[in-house]
């Protein structure tokens, strides 16, 4: 019985020696490319998301999406259009293109629609969030009472 043992006892033992120097042999890394800011930002349709302002304190507060502002989407494409939309005051959807860049640094969305250009700061931009940085600035807005409350920055928070 032993003579018929030792064979598979050797093919058990090869087997164990290949596996086990397999996985002691030095593996190569795989390196995963850092993903672009363009490939971020055009990764898909983004929607407003959550509106903040600031009080004196430096503390943030969430307002409620007005119905307009739930509305406001934007998709910027890998060849630098965009097209957004978002319903006016009326209740119909208004639509507008245009094309888009970075500034140099990367950390300024610069839009351009028609004549006109506007810039978006970015503060932060990963797979579902692009958070525009605080736009400085007095912002007086109502009350439910009537009155109003002056803040001093305000910012939005637009998501996948």
């Amino acid at each position: 019985m032993r003579t018929s043992l030792q064979p598979s006892f050797l093919c058990l033992f090869v087997a164990l020696i290949s596996i086990g120097s397999n996985s002691c042999t030095k593996s190569e890394k795989k390196v995963t490319p850092a993903i672009t800011k363009t490939a971020l930002l055009t990764k898909s349709e983004w929607h407003m998301g959550r509106w903040e302002v600031k009080k004196s304190d430096g503390i943030w507060l969430s307002l409620q999406l007005t119905p307009t502002q739930s509305s406001w989407h934007i998709t910027y494409r890998a060849d630098h259009t965009f097209t957004a939309s978002s319903l006016n005051q009326s209740g119909v959807i208004a639509t507008g293109t245009g094309t888009w860049e970075f500034s140099s640094d990367e950390n300024t969305i610069v839009i351009h629609e028609g004549d006109i250009t506007g810039t978006t700061d970015i503060g932060i931009l990963d797979d579902t969030m692009l958070q525009e940085k605080e736009s400085l600035g007095t912002y007086r807005l109502p009350n439910d009472d009537g009155t109003y409350t002056t803040y001093v920055g305000v910012r939005f928070t637009w998501l996948h």
